[in-house]
């Protein structure tokens, strides 16, 4: 808090003429439906609807922007071709670099950015610290990606885990690839024995999937927002992450051009040429973006103490599990992936089964591969349907048409049509329950019973708690579909 202060965020818990007091305060521990969720934000008073719970300057984040001029004073402009992602992930990996050097006795002067990367979370497994950096933080990262595969195991039959998998082997495909494009390039600068080694790499990227924010009002740029990333998230919650114009002056935003080049040099640490670490920053650009600001707004009434949150999106528990290493019982956007191809449907071998396939392949389909859809508790998308109503076709149902595509599956066909892939999806659901090891309920009683519940470990819970969910919307697919072909049938 101390940084954020000497840095112009307004932590104050005292008013001052003409602004209240800040209203939150830093939560060490927090919980989320009983299970631990690391810092949060609290109420240090009671927050009226609509108050602006944080204001974050422009020129503390991490963005694209400062790991450009961060390497070009390092030599390395080729950071400016790099997409945003990469380029804040190198950002990071730099700047931890710089900590950890510092205090293993190097001479430099290690980051600005230090009491901030103090309090990010630490890679999976480093339960022992290994050095001071690691000790600085309470928090582990736990985003199913960064899981091992004994934790994995514990969603068999859930698309989740196939989706864990091809996540960390993408982004270590990431990595091997900027070893060859940029890091064997400039080997004093991307040290991949030390802070540039896949496992830092993984580190960044998790911490990047798990608490960067993309502002709308400036275009969707990624940033990574010190404070503001302790909020938690809600699904009941409507209130975002965004930027604005500051409402009060910034010491950096009204310095001359000479007072902003002296702020890059402390940032830099005084390393690189001196006059390129500020290049740039007497543009009209650059003083547009000097003079913003990171805020949120509250969404309701919040009473003291109570915990403070933001919306991370319309997120399933796969997504909030997948990223951010936590589920939420009751999240109303949950849903679980349901896949369906020709062969799925029962009629892959009908009079017309090459006829569909034929088409696919024109449509840029392969009609042996499943197309996938989310289900939810309470509806299924009419994309699903109407694939299935394709894949479903008779020879009677395209009596008339001499082309496929002069077939409308928007709109009901048939009544048997209409039965077949209804009949197509609760076959589709039942291969899918039956994928899992255990039963909705079963998964039910480990949770209920307390005894059985504190010998699981966290990630094994959230794991049951997971599949769990899972299963229950592919029930309720499963007997609503079922009504419909009643209704059908009548």
């Amino acid at each position: 808090m101390e940084w954020l202060s000497e840095n112009e965020v307004y932590v104050s818990d005292k008013a001052t003429w003409g602004r209240a007091a800040h209203p939150l305060v830093v939560a060490e521990e927090t919980l989320i439906e009983d299970e631990p969720a690391g810092r949060g934000l609290l109420a240090r008073r009671d927050i009226q609807a609509g108050e602006a719970l944080f204001q974050v300057p422009y020129h503390l984040c991490f963005t694209k922007d400062v790991a450009v001029r961060r390497f070009a004073a390092l030599g390395v402009p080729a950071i400016a071709n790099e997409e945003e992602y990469m380029a804040l992930a190198a950002l990071l990996l730099y700047e931890k670099g710089l900590v950890e050097s510092r205090r293993a006795g190097s001479a430099n002067l290690g980051s600005f950015w230090e009491p901030y990367l103090d309090m990010l979370p630490s890679s999976p497994r480093e339960s022992e610290p290994t050095n001071e950096f690691r000790k600085q933080s309470s928090e582990t990262l736990n985003a199913l990606w960064l899981w091992d595969e004994d934790d994995l195991e514990w969603l068999l039959g859930s698309p989740t885990r196939t989706a864990a998998r091809t996540l960390r082997a993408k982004v270590e495909k990431e990595y091997h690839e900027a070893c060859d494009r940029l890091y064997r390039h400039f080997p004093h600068v991307f040290d991949r024995e030390g802070a540039f080694s896949l496992k830092n790499f993984l580190w960044a990227f998790g911490v990047l999937f798990s608490r960067a924010v993309s502002l709308p009002a400036e275009d969707g740029l990624l940033a990574l927002v010190p404070y503001a990333d302790l909020v938690n998230h809600s699904p009941f919650c409507t209130s975002f992450i965004d930027s604005r114009p500051a409402e009060f002056p910034y010491s950096f935003r009204a310095a001359s051009s000479p007072k902003r080049e002296e702020w890059w040099q402390r940032v830099l640490g005084r390393r690189g040429g001196t006059r390129s670490a500020a290049d740039g920053t007497g543009s009209s650009l650059y003083r547009d973006a000097a003079q913003r600001e990171v805020v949120a707004y509250a969404d309701r009434f919040y009473d003291k103490f109570e915990q403070v949150y933001v919306t991370y999106g319309q997120k399933s528990n796969a997504e909030l599990l997948l990223l951010y290493g936590f589920v939420s019982d009751r999240n109303p956007y949950n849903s679980v992936e349901v896949c369906v191809s020709l062969n799925s449907s029962g009629l892959a071998n009908d009079s017309i089964a090459e006829r569909k396939r034929m088409y696919l392949r024109a449509c840029g389909r392969e009609p042996d591969n499943p197309e996938c859809f989310p289900l939810y508790a309470d509806r299924y998308p009419l994309e699903l349907m109407q694939f299935l109503r394709f894949a479903a076709l008779t020879e009677e149902d395209v009596a008339g048409y001499s082309d496929l595509d002069q077939v409308d599956v928007t709109r009901p066909l048939s009544r048997t049509n209409e039965v077949a892939a209804r009949d197509a999806l609760i076959g589709a659901c039942k291969s899918a329950l039956e994928a899992y090891p255990t039963s909705a309920d079963e998964d039910d009683a480990a949770l209920k019973d307390k005894s059985m519940a504190k010998l699981l470990t966290r990630n094994q819970r959230l794991s049951v708690r997971l599949r769990r969910s899972e299963k229950r919307i592919l029930e309720r697919t499963i007997a609503g579909v079922q009504r419909e072909i009643q209704s059908l049938k009548l």
